[in-house]
């Protein structure tokens, strides 16, 4: 098999960021396990993992945030010959939390990819259930240009999705 990227929609991210290394080992996964593009479901949230599938050649569903792994559960239920990959950033985890435990309780087959950036970075870096306490972050990117990153911390201790 061939590559799955959508080559109108390549794969765009932040500099340095490692969803793009990501959604290459993907495509390598994808085409390593023979798979065409109709055989596979995309699904994802909102957020920088939601643009994953836009950059495949293959189904998609583009859910609510927290919500994928639902989407997910239903439509591998449904049709149990596809091949269904969800992804979700750190904030889908934390605020869908409870879907990762009923989903690991169904014991569904599909793959659930969680792409921990440990922050919210598309709505300005705020810190998800993920953040170490000791990690330093700018509340407000707008001006962190201007004042490098703050003292601020993250008053809660993290979720370890491993």
């Amino acid at each position: 098999m061939s590559s799955l990227i959508n080559t109108s929609r390549p794969p765009v991210f932040c500099p340095g960021c490692s969803h793009e290394r990501i959604t290459h080992a993907l495509d390598k996964a994808l085409e390593k396990m023979g798979l065409a593009g109709n055989q596979v479901v995309l699904v994802s949230d909102i957020g920088c993992s939601g643009l994953f599938d836009t950059f495949f050649n293959t189904h998609a569903f583009h859910g609510l945030h927290g919500r994928a792994l639902t989407y997910a559960t239903g439509l591998k239920m449904a049709r149990p010959d596809l091949t269904v990959i969800v992804t979700m950033g750190d904030g889908g985890l934390g605020i869908g939390g409870a879907h990762v435990l009923s989903t690991c309780r169904r014991n569904i087959d599909l793959t659930l990819l969680v792409l921990n950036n440990f922050n919210y970075g598309m709505t300005g870096g705020q810190c998800s259930s993920t953040t170490p306490q000791d990690a330093w972050w700018a509340p407000d990117f707008s001006t962190a240009w201007k004042s490098r990153w703050t003292s601020a911390r993250s008053p809660l201790p993290p979720v370890h999705p491993m």
